[in-house]
């Protein structure tokens, strides 16, 4: 009887403050109660995992699985873009927003169950600057401010941090709106901002009418102008998503290109890690990272 092909459980040990150390060998066995043999390999230092989904990919794996949260699958998605080896989400991470657009929740053994059926998609990357890459939603101005406030909490072990990535958003009273350009489907926005995303269309996991008189193809931009902050408090975790509605003070675009520059550097974090600081450049790879998702019963 031939034995089934290994795969391989790739840990982040510090993602979710430590969650994923704890909760891995559940994984593991979970995966295995699914009918997926894995090895585990533990990462040793930044970078290792891609390193090693590289190396994975390289040999012809056809699945690599990560334990962890959105930075994980970054990294992960650095080393396999653009060959056939798909990646399955286990999300343990602090940030586990891309596993949750591909319909994966926080149990554990129902991410496994996903991974077991490996119905795969292909999603879009933005490439930053030639350099680095895009899995999720890339931020700038009071949202990657939050962002920044919470992981200098998080690397600051004396200093308690209960609320996280909350906390920062509390800081909307004193921040102060971005001058930034944005040059885009020869377009150009000049203009103060409160927040601007940028996000690669996903999959048909989750899709929404707003979109409907966008192109179909592209990297969306939302540009959230200067407004009231009790109106951006209200309106903030609508406009993190996709296909978020048009309305006044917001617009929304779709592009394969965008350029980014501003009055004094201005951060850009993506996948809840620091990416760049302007000036940069945006672009669209369309279907270069192949992904497991829970598009529903085999």
């Amino acid at each position: 009887m031939t034995n089934k092909p290994t795969t391989t459980l790739l840990v982040n040990p510090v993602a979710g403050r430590g969650k994923c150390a704890r909760r891995y060998p559940a994984a593991a066995q979970s995966l295995r109660d699914a009918g997926i043999p894995c090895d585990v390999v533990v990462s040793q230092y930044p970078g290792h995992i891609a390193e090693m989904s590289s190396d994975l990919a390289a040999r012809g794996h056809g699945t690599v699985i990560v334990c962890g949260g959105d930075g994980t699958v970054n990294e992960v998605a650095s080393g396999i873009a653009g060959t056939e080896t798909a990646v399955g989400i286990i999300p343990l991470g602090i940030s586990n927003n891309f596993a949750a657009d591909l319909g994966i929740g926080k149990d554990i053994g129902d991410a496994c169950k996903i991974i077991a059926r490996r119905q795969t998609i292909k999603t879009d990357l933005i490439r930053v600057n030639e350099d680095k890459l895009i899995v999720g939603t890339g931020c700038l101005g009071f949202e990657a401010e939050a962002v920044a406030f919470a992981n200098a909490r998080r690397k600051d072990k004396s200093r308690a941090n209960p609320l996280g990535f909350m906390g920062g958003v509390l800081n909307v009273f004193s921040f102060q709106p971005k001058t930034v350009e944005l040059r885009f489907n020869a377009t150009r926005y000049f203009g103060e901002v409160l927040v601007v995303t940028f996000s690669p269309q996903l999959s048909p996991v989750r899709e929404s009418a707003s979109d409907s008189n966008l192109p179909a193809e592209g990297l969306n931009v939302s540009i959230v102008q200067f407004m009231p902050k009790w109106k951006l408090i209200r309106l903030f975790s609508s406009i993190r998503k996709k296909g978020t509605p048009e309305q006044k003070g917001i617009s929304l675009h779709r592009t394969r290109a965008v350029h980014v520059q501003s009055l004094g550097p201005v951060r850009l974090y993506a996948d809840g890690d620091f990416v760049a600081s302007t000036p940069f450049r945006l672009q669209v790879i369309p279907k270069h990272l192949t992904v497991i998702a829970n598009l529903g019963p085999a």
